[in-house]
């Protein structure tokens, strides 16, 4: 009873603060994953055990059909406070739908289009804003403020990149997604919403 107790206690730790996360139906959290503040998940997404969600300045809101895959890291970081001290509520980092955000990268950015990669290692700083339709290559950062165009890709070790008006994300992102959806309760304990106040 001990033991049991104890690992209550550690799987509340790695949960976070259940106050103000909203996991909505047909959404799969792993027990392992770390959801901190306001932070809503919409349905079909998918979050991996060890990944991050930290709602710091502002609240989350994740968009449906979302993966973010283990030890990736998305947090809110509009302004450290400045928007509370103007008066103004503070910025809602909005995720939109069918974006990947692979092992290991950090997002600090104000926003996320729909069926973008980020993949692993990248990082992409605060007040960099990402459209719709972009690929962020491995280990590339985008870290001065700007607003990435839709259909941009972000490539090499000099972050060079290019405007694709005909790149779509691959199909097997679809097909991984629907694979997880199967798989994942299997092997992983899933969290549930906490209070949305």
């Amino acid at each position: 009873q001990t033991h049991s107790r104890r690992s209550q206690r550690s799987s509340a730790t790695a949960m976070g603060d259940r106050t103000g996360i909203v996991i909505q139906p047909g959404a799969l959290v792993c027990r392992g994953a770390v959801l901190e503040g306001r932070v809503t998940v919409s349905a079909g997404c998918i979050v991996h055990p060890s990944a991050q969600i930290r709602a710091e300045d502002g609240p989350i809101f994740i968009g449906e059909n979302n993966v973010i895959e283990e030890q990736c890291v998305i947090v809110n970081r509009s302004g450290r406070g400045a928007p509370q001290a103007a008066g103004l509520p503070p910025a809602t980092l909005t995720i939109g739908n069918s974006n990947v955000f692979e092992v290991g990268c950090l997002f600090e950015g104000t926003q996320v289009g729909n069926s973008n990669v980020v993949e692993a290692k990248a990082h992409i700083g605060p007040s960099v804003s990402l459209g719709s339709h972009c690929r962020i290559g491995s280990g590339c950062k985008l870290l001065t403020p700007e607003a990435i165009a839709d259909h941009t890709i972000v490539f090499g070790a000099s972050n060079a990149r290019r405007v694709d008006p005909t790149y779509e994300r691959p199909s097997l992102y679809d097909e991984q997604l629907d694979y997880l959806k199967k798989v994942l309760p299997t092997f992983h304990p899933m969290q549930s919403g906490g209070s949305a106040h």
